[in-house]
């Protein structure tokens, strides 16, 4: 194990497979710049957990995840299960938007692979909020790790169908899952539990909790979010039908879909969410099956390179 080199991640699929061709200048980049470099391809779905975890369970003192947000998922998610392993596991993280989504950087100003890399060069570290979601449906408890978001209803659902309808839509593949799903929204019984205090039944088309601003690659969901406070925002709609949801959606680059009467949010730490009629909910721009959670929130749990 050289703990000099910066170990990357590559998904060879993200951005549709035009990474391969992308990810050359990247390595030259730090090539260039003395840095020494092992380029590991995942080969198949959650592959990156196994790679993460084992560089890291080895005595990795930095790795780089390069493709979109799902790559990032998977990396975080080897990574922490390692420090579970091992508390004493300091592993920082570097992410390097190649792929179509690039949503958690845009809270450091980020914009691209090479913004990025220079905060690898420049050693700069950042330790920042994860999500913890333990998922409570048979056949057994599964726990996964988030940077993002989590998102239920149709939020879940505009993931499923950005990945199986729309992909030849790039970044705007969630533009046009959500326009879809508009004209015959469903709503769901979803019961809130936050903090530990008592349970709240609503009706809603829609939740998400928000450990950074954007999702979507551009959508600015939850302005009020902060990645090193310790706390995730919580948001849903009360009450709300598919012209309000239509009207909030044009309005997320502003940030004032927060101020409509209908839209609930609330800073919490933890939170027990059941939701009736789905049995599937998104994280991170992943797809994973479920319907009862708990999710806590690990402050300033990943060195991140931001």
């Amino acid at each position: 194990m050289n703990q000099d080199a910066l170990y990357c991640i590559a998904n060879p699929c993200a951005a549709r497979g035009k990474i391969q061709k992308r990810i050359r200048i990247v390595l030259d980049f730090f090539s260039h710049n003395r840095v020494p470099v092992q380029l590991l391809w995942t080969e198949r779905p959650r592959h990156g957990v196994e790679l993460a975890r084992r560089l890291a369970a080895s005595g990795a003192k930095r790795i780089a995840s390069i493709g979109g947000d799902g790559t990032a998922f998977e990396v975080i998610n080897g990574l922490m299960q390692a420090r579970q392993n091992d508390p004493g596991v300091e592993t920082a993280l570097g992410i390097l938007p190649l792929g179509t989504g690039n949503s958690f950087l845009r809270d450091f100003s980020i914009r691209s692979w090479k913004a990025a890399a220079e905060r690898i060069l420049q050693n700069n570290i950042q330790a920042v909020d994860i999500g913890r979601i333990a998922v409570h449906d048979p056949p057994g408890e599964k726990i996964l790790y988030f940077h993002n978001m989590a998102g239920f209803g149709l939020v879940a659902q505009a993931c499923r169908l950005r990945h199986t309808r729309y992909p030849w839509m790039g970044r705007y593949a969630y533009h046009g899952a959500f326009f879809q799903l508009l004209f015959g929204m469903k709503t769901f019984d979803i019961t809130l539990r936050t903090n530990e205090k008592e349970p709240v039944a609503v009706q809603s088309p829609l939740c998400a909790l928000c450990n950074s601003q954007y999702t979507g690659h551009e959508m600015h969901l939850s302005p009020r979010s902060l990645v090193c406070d310790g706390k995730m925002e919580l948001l849903y709609g009360e009450s709300i039908s598919a012209r309000d949801l239509f009207n909030l959606f044009l309005s997320l680059p502003s940030g004032r879909h927060l101020d409509h009467p209908k839209v609930k949010t609330q800073s919490i730490q933890s939170l027990d969410i059941e939701i009736q009629g789905l049995d599937y909910f998104m994280v991170d721009g992943d797809i994973e099956s479920g319907s009862r959670f708990h999710i806590d929130v690990l402050p300033r749990a990943l060195p991140l390179f931001a």
